[in-house]
């Protein structure tokens, strides 16, 4: 199939059409490759999709669709740089997705796709970031997107496991902070996204923040307790005298 496509595509460089699915072909076999942990093979293919849908873009940057199927295109090829270990490679190929949908996003911000994709990238690039507001930043992006987009849609099950990974994810953040009230209050919201296997573990967690939150309180509500002042050393004439002596 590829192969018939890519002659169409070299035959008739005018339609669009035909490179688009030849793109989308490329995209779809990164994928497979990718679930087989055949990450060298995965990686050609994503970017030969990114090269051609990228060109596409490029010729025609009124039509949204290149535009959406470029950020996601790099989404994939990041996370195939994480299975080969390039965490560095894969960050900036996050960071060239985001500028294509947070373009898309400027201009149709209550595009429900664009949100999709904008936080699936968050997330997953969240878990490569060393500094911990960068991180927090990350996961306040996701909840603030998605939450709403989950009220109108509360069955898609893709997005419930995204805006349950973004409480998840900050709840721990904020447990690391010290910050046990909000973590606690995270953890109660995971619980209304996350799946029957986890609700356990999940309400454990909401016990614990919420016991070392009222511990945090009780220590900060005890009054405090003036120091002693404390005694002066006296120095007798004695050590006096052999101090100065010694000095002379």
């Amino acid at each position: 199939m590829q192969l018939l496509l890519s002659q169409l595509a070299e035959d008739y460089p005018e339609d669009r059409v035909y490179r688009e699915f030849l793109g989308k072909s490329h995209y779809e076999m990164s994928g497979k490759l990718n679930d087989l942990k055949k990450y060298s093979e995965a990686i050609v293919a994503s970017k030969h999709a990114f090269s051609i849908r990228s060109q596409l873009a490029n010729e025609s940057p009124a039509i949204e669709k290149y535009q959406a199927d470029c950020a996601t295109n790099l989404n994939v090829i990041a996370v195939i740089l994480e299975n080969l270990n390039k965490n560095s490679e894969a960050l900036d190929s996050y960071r060239q997705g985001r500028e294509y949908i947070e373009k898309l996003l400027r201009n149709k911000p209550e595009n429900q796709l664009y949100k999709r994709i904008l936080t699936i990238n968050l997330m997953n690039s969240s878990d490569l970031l060393k500094e911990d507001k960068s991180r927090m930043e990350c996961y306040d992006t996701v909840i603030a997107l998605l939450e709403p987009v989950m009220r109108e849609n509360p069955k898609n099950q893709n997005d419930s496991k995204t805006i349950y990974r973004g409480y998840r994810q900050r709840a721990r953040l904020f447990h690391k902070m010290g910050r046990y009230l909000e973590s606690a209050n995270d953890w109660k919201s995971a619980l209304e996204w996350c799946t029957p296997q986890n609700r356990a573990y999940i309400q454990k967690q909401i016990e614990i923040t919420t016991e070392k939150a009222k511990n945090a309180k009780s220590s900060f509500d005890k009054p405090l307790v003036a120091p002693r002042p404390r005694k002066k050393k006296s120095v007798n004439s004695g050590e006096t005298k052999s101090f100065v002596s010694a000095l002379k």
